[in-house]
């Protein structure tokens, strides 16, 4: 699956949640654990964050990950 190949690359990803307006969120730096076989994928953070309180009050959010030497991902 190429999700799944360019996220065990991505040494960092982010996260975009949605803000309590509904404007985008870019959290940058979202070093995430690699996807299990049902493609979930847990983030470290602390509980206090603002990417918390939105997902919490919205779960819709993206996962942007990379490949910075491959730029076709």
């Amino acid at each position: 699956m190429a999700a799944r190949a360019v996220m065990q690359k991505a040494r960092y990803c982010s996260l975009v949640t949605l803000g309590a307006e509904g404007q985008l969120q870019g959290q940058g730096g979202s070093i995430p654990l690699r996807p299990d076989e049902a493609m979930t994928v847990w983030i470290g953070t602390n509980p206090v964050t603002r990417k918390v309180a939105e997902v919490r009050n919205d779960p819709r959010a993206t996962l942007i990950c990379a490949d910075a030497a491959d730029r076709r991902t």
